[in-house]
């Protein structure tokens, strides 16, 4: 299923790309999401107490079926990605008394609204632990993901719960006071083996599995030899593709080149739309690609050819109403068709004033 990559350039100008596969289509729609909004965690303690918040920051983002974000970046380079992950399994009882839940359709938001980095994701978790529910129309079907977190430095992080327990991967120091008494356990790892993270097995496994990739290409490269890859379409041989080719992208490139790169790698890593619909095979729906420095953030539907983009930079939200966002309307395969049935550049003038979608609750 999906694939998310991190590309850092010479000029230490950092970039992000993922593929959003699955099965149905989730009818992706892009928003321009306010600062300054106040939130609630739609998911009740025991006692009836929900979690609240006032965003930080505006954004960017991708809805899903109109009950989640999955994909965002926000108006401090920081980007969000969430991704499947089917052997998640989410705390029944909160690591502390004072812990409030979230709901999983609702994460990718909270870290972008309260966050401009990575260490300040890994922290706005101390006092939250994420509770999922079964997506709508899909039978007894439970969402399970681990969530991917970049910001402008290039820093990286990915979140996942392993038999109810938060396990946080990242590169950068938490040895820090603030991070003294955090409850969550913590693994470090350098930027090269946070770059790319795919779907099963859990995150470790995944640079694990790493380590014989990384020992077999070295011995064929003395002979010259091409390099040896895992071709099949499981994620991870997604993972350790996008890996080795990420680790060939020129550095020392501008900032067209390094979005080109990037989408070749992602490419790379998609599911072409086949009969295939099993857990790990489905279907590529959308690619996006963030370029955290401009606050540029790009998508490409499956369903049409062309590449759009949102300047964040670029837009007003002075007088938006009240529980209100800015949206680039699609059809229901992710397509802008308010270009003559086609659309691609920047579309930032095609943004319309619209009420926020709901986000779906745990009930």
């Amino acid at each position: 299923m999906c694939t998310r990559v991190l590309f850092k350039s010479k000029a230490n100008e950092s970039y992000v790309g993922r593929n959003m596969d699955w099965a149905e289509n989730p009818t992706p729609q892009l928003w321009a999401m306010p600062a300054n909004v106040k939130r609630k965690a739609v998911a009740k303690t025991k006692r009836g107490q929900e979690f609240r918040w006032k965003s930080k920051y505006s954004s960017i983002i991708v809805s899903n079926f109109d009950i989640a974000t999955s994909d965002g970046l926000n108006s401090e380079g920081l980007t969000a990605n969430l991704l499947w992950l089917s052997t998640s399994v989410y705390p029944s009882v909160p690591h502390h008394e004072d812990a409030y839940p979230l709901s999983m359709s609702i994460w990718t938001q909270y870290i972008l609204d309260m966050c401009r980095s990575v260490k300040e994701a890994i922290y706005a978790m101390k006092n939250i632990y994420i509770q999922t529910t079964v997506i709508p129309d899909s039978g007894d079907k439970l969402a399970t993901c681990h969530l991917s977190v970049g910001d402008k430095k290039g820093n990286s992080a990915v979140f996942e719960y392993i038999d109810g327990r938060l396990h946080i991967f990242t590169n950068v120091d938490t040895s820090g006071k603030k991070f003294k008494d955090y409850p969550h356990y913590i693994k470090h790892y350098d930027l090269d083996q946070m770059a790319v993270m795919t779907n099963d097995p859990n995150f470790n496994t995944q640079v694990a599995s790493l380590i014989y990739w990384d020992e077999l290409n070295e011995k064929y490269k003395k002979e010259g030899a091409p390099a040896i890859l895992p071709g099949s379409n499981w994620s991870l041989s997604r993972f350790i593709r996008a890996t080795y080719f990420k680790r060939e992208l020129l550095s020392d490139v501008k900032k067209t080149y390094a979005l080109a790169q990037l989408s070749a790698v992602i490419n790379n890593a998609a599911q072409p739309p086949t009969a295939a619909d099993a857990l790990d095979l489905s279907r590529t729906q959308y690619s996006s690609f963030a370029d955290q420095a401009r606050l540029q953030y790009f998508f490409r539907s499956a369903y049409g050819p062309f590449l759009i983009w949102i300047n964040l930079r670029e837009i007003n939200f002075d007088n938006l109403k009240k529980g209100y966002a800015f949206k680039l309307s699609l059809n229901q395969d992710g397509v802008f068709e308010g270009c003559n049935g086609y659309g691609s550049g920047n579309l930032n003038t095609y943004l319309k004033e619209e009420k926020m979608f709901a986000f779906l609750p745990i009930e």
